[in-house]
């Protein structure tokens, strides 16, 4: 469940981060991905 629900906020940061003028840092703090790191938040977003 926990690995749903991270890879869930993953993916809608990527939309948030593509249909929105917002900094990834800004998505980040929004969905939570601080607390599993940026590098991940990056590494997904580059694919």
């Amino acid at each position: 469940m926990e690995e749903y629900i991270r890879k869930r906020r993953l993916s809608q940061s990527a939309i948030e981060l593509l249909a929105s003028e917002k900094r990834i840092i800004e998505i980040a703090m929004e969905f939570g991905c601080l607390n599993q790191g940026m590098r991940s938040l990056n590494r997904i977003l580059k694919k």
